[in-house]
């Protein structure tokens, strides 16, 4: 698979929704009905910054939402705010592979408030959401 910089949007538009496109991993979230606003001012920043990536990742984002409506009109999808924070963090020379703390890093308030709030509720916050996917599986050993 090409790099995201060697990738063009008609590639892009063929790869969206199939397992050979992992970088589209942030581009649309179910959940968000509407465009995160934390992903316009992340996408303003890149732009004052000087990112020389925000055409491409403006391309990139139309065609994937536009091949991504053609396959499912029924789900109202938008971008979220790890998409245009990759570009920042890009701007920032942050190394990919540290891309994972800086999400992190960037939920602790967050994360933070809901403990403190179940403390002071004394009332355990639990997702309402079932898993549904593949049952447990054993591990076996990995074949050498």
């Amino acid at each position: 698979m090409p790099s995201l910089h060697e990738i063009t949007v008609a590639q892009l538009s063929r790869l969206v929704g199939t397992p050979e496109a992992p970088i589209l991993i942030d581009v649309r979230v179910p959940d968000h009905r509407a465009e995160d606003p934390r992903s316009r001012i992340l996408k303003r920043t890149a732009q004052e910054l000087g990112s020389d990536q925000v055409d491409v990742a403006e391309k990139l984002e139309q065609a994937a939402l536009k091949a991504l409506q053609e396959r499912h009109p029924e789900r109202v999808l938008a971008t979220n705010v790890e998409y245009y924070s990759a570009v920042v963090l890009d701007v920032a020379e942050i190394p990919p592979p540290l891309a994972p703390a800086m999400f992190a890093c960037s939920r602790v308030a967050g994360w933070s408030a809901h403990i403190l709030e179940q403390k002071r509720t004394g009332r355990l916050f639990r997702p309402s959401a079932r898993y549904v996917g593949p049952a447990p599986r054993s591990l076996t050993a990995a074949p050498s």
